[in-house]
């Protein structure tokens, strides 16, 4: 008898216990699923801030390295030659003060970095004329602007428009 009363109170005390356990899972499942349906709705509302905001981040951070790294814009510049591989001559323009002093000095340093443009010519801008982290490259024919911000609007035009192709 007390083997037979401890298997029924087990069994009922299991049954009650699944039927408790499986009444919270689906509460759980009903609250994530209306914390998702929540989550579209939220980011769908404040994409456009959402997406500004991270562009003002990148553009911070951007704008900090241009200040911290100065071998930054000499990246940017050597990636940006790269579109003039055939040419003879490019004319650089950026803002004075925002590369290392060995490129500002050194003009072995420069075509180590284009090695692959004969003639290269530095013009260093205002800095009252122009905006942080402008860079432009010209080569009488063509002219690349490889300027941080124009490549920042670039990018947000990009995901915009990404954006907009996809709904």
């Amino acid at each position: 008898a007390k083997r037979d009363g401890y298997t029924d109170g087990y069994e009922k005390g299991s049954a009650d216990a699944k039927s408790k356990c499986e009444r919270y899972v689906e509460a759980a499942a009903k609250f994530m699923a209306e914390i998702n349906s929540k989550k579209e709705a939220y980011y769908i509302s404040h994409e456009t801030q959402l997406r500004d905001t991270l562009f003002e981040m990148v553009k911070k951070i951007t704008l900090n390295e241009l200040k911290t790294d100065d071998r930054f814009v000499e990246r940017v510049i050597a990636n940006a030659a790269k579109g003039f591989r055939n040419s003879d001559y490019v004319k650089i323009s950026l803002l004075e003060g925002e590369v290392s002093s060995e490129f500002t000095s050194d003009a072995e340093f420069v075509n180590k970095i284009i090695p692959f443009i004969p003639e290269i010519e530095i013009e260093y801008l205002n800095p009252e004329e122009a905006e942080p982290g402008t860079i432009i490259l010209d080569n009488d024919t063509e002219i690349i602007e490889a300027s941080v911000p124009t490549q920042l609007d670039f990018l947000k035009e990009i995901i915009k428009n990404t954006r907009s192709e996809n709904e």
